[in-house]
């Protein structure tokens, strides 16, 4: 547990700039959560409808599935968008970082070389 916490602090410095980001997709996520709660008792309301021949009743619930269906499907672009935007500004800033530390030891390499 020690270490997952070491490795959030040390990824959470690449990934601060991006907490709009980051709230966002929290928020499309609990929402999505709650779509993948209600499916399944639309569905359920569905085969009860149909066992008692409530075929109004069976249509609206069927509506209201595909409003839903269409709702998750809204929300699960932005969840992928709102992740891609993540991993890209954090990627760069990764090999960002990644290149300064290389250039710094190829500096050192060639300060060192050079002293000998």
């Amino acid at each position: 547990m020690k270490e997952l916490i070491n490795n959030l602090k040390y990824a959470w410095k690449y990934v601060k700039n991006q907490k709009k980001y980051l709230f966002l997709y929290l928020i499309v996520n609990i929402f999505l959560i709650a779509i993948s709660i209600i499916i399944p008792i639309l569905s359920a309301k569905i085969i009860v409808k149909l066992t008692n021949n409530k075929f109004y009743e069976l249509i609206l619930i069927a509506i209201t599935i595909f409003m839903v269906e269409n709702i998750r499907s809204i929300a699960h672009f932005f969840q992928s968008k709102f992740a891609q935007i993540i991993y890209r500004e954090t990627f760069i800033k990764v090999q960002t970082e990644l290149g300064k530390n290389i250039l710094e030891l190829n500096k050192y390499k060639y300060i060192s070389s050079k002293v000998i």
